[in-house]
């Protein structure tokens, strides 16, 4: 069987193996690789054809949800845009994906197809270590050994189906004179459709690249990359995510981040062809998986607000994009804007045995809105500098 013939053999359920099984043709026996759609591959080498056809699961990163950030809010909406502001304001209108859970969450109204899911955050687990401390949910870890300081997990379908997956950290969008590139430009689909927007052509993820091109680790990144980890216990995570696997990008001694408080997000910028369905969601790249990443002693916060106290001032500070207001430690003076450092009281007293987790941040738990929070002391410290 010739290459064409076996091109239109595999390409025959979507209906593009003639026009693919035509170029093979044409290239004949020059010797040749054609990446199809996602999952798919041709190739001629000294007159030999092959050609491999691998069903992708799209549907395993919009339909399988497990464990949502946005689970502790009454209200998804104000959630995403109080608490995760920076989306609008610096990231051109990002939106989280729409985890559907029901088929009654697909609505058909005035002609068209409508997602009425909730915003859906997939929870970043993580780990971070103090000198002398060990994680607590091992994996076998990256292809290359080196020495690392923790790690950012978060549950992944099968490779082929995003374009690109990037990592973004809050701190990285607030420079005043921030801004996304063009081609990095966020594309929203307004109508929504079942097939991403096809201006996405070109278009590129902020952030770090953690996946490029459907399926390659950049270089700068191949020694972090664990691919296929082991996953976090369900007791521990909240749920099973199978099935689902895990990624993770371990934390190295020498990078500097996170900053204990900001925001760590991943984007996905999906495959922009047919037939990939990816249930309507509202932007091009989505908010996949984020959290808010604290170590045991310390946080930080932005300052919104001064004011003055019986003794100096005090602060009002999103901290996780809550407010709240807090003292500082001493006399040092901050401006509305900045980021300041924080020392957590209430596990000061507690030496660590282990590595900080997103299991004892959410047991530590959040300020309370407005409130006047008295185990944060704002510290006169700065990270990474």
């Amino acid at each position: 069987m010739n290459i064409k013939d076996l091109m239109n053999l595999a390409k025959g359920v979507s209906g593009s193996g003639n026009l693919f099984g035509r170029l093979g043709e044409l290239l004949g026996d020059n010797g040749f690789n054609l990446s199809l759609e996602p999952g798919d591959f041709a190739q001629t080498r000294n007159g030999s054809p092959l050609v491999v056809s691998a069903p992708l699961a799209y549907d395993l990163w919009y339909l399988h949800n497990h464990v949502n950030l946005i689970e502790q809010s009454d209200d998804p909406v104000e959630f995403v845009s109080e608490r995760l502001a920076f989306l609008s304001e610096k990231l051109d209108g990002i939106k989280p994906m729409r985890g559907l859970r029901s088929p009654s969450e697909l609505v058909y109204s005035f002609g068209q197809w409508k997602n009425e899911a909730s915003y859906f955050i997939q929870l970043l687990a993580f780990e971070l270590m103090q000198e002398g401390t060990s994680i607590s949910y091992y994996s076998i870890g990256p292809a290359y050994t080196y020495s690392y300081a923790g790690y950012f997990a978060f549950p992944v379908g099968q490779l082929g189906v995003m374009e690109q997956i990037s990592l973004f950290r809050e701190t990285q969008l607030e420079s005043s004179s921030f801004s996304l590139t063009s081609e990095e430009a966020t594309v929203i689909a307004s109508p929504t459709s079942l097939f991403p927007p096809r201006e996405t052509l070109g278009k590129h993820c902020f952030g770090e690249y953690l996946i490029q091109d459907a399926y390659f680790t950049p270089l700068q990144f191949a020694a972090q990359i664990e691919k296929q980890a082991l996953g976090i216990p369900e007791v521990d995570y909240g749920k099973d995510v199978k099935p689902k696997g895990w990624m993770r990008l371990y934390v190295n001694t020498t990078d500097q981040f996170p900053v204990p408080g900001e925001f760590v997000g991943i984007l996905c910028k999906p495959m922009p062809l047919p037939v990939h369905c990816w249930w309507f969601q509202e932007s091009s790249p989505f908010l996949y998986s984020g959290n808010w990443v604290d170590t045991q002693h310390l946080t930080s916060g932005v300052v919104v607000a001064a004011a003055e106290a019986e003794v100096g001032s005090k602060y009002k500070i999103a901290v996780h994009g809550i407010e709240c207001w807090a003292y500082p430690s001493d006399f040092k003076t901050y401006s509305i804007g900045d980021r300041v450092a924080i020392v957590k009281l209430g596990s000061t007293s507690a030496e660590a045995t282990r590595a900080f987790s997103f299991k004892d941040q959410k047991e530590y738990g959040e300020p309370t809105e407005g409130s006047a929070v008295t185990d944060y002391i704002i510290v006169p410290l700065t990270f990474y500098e």
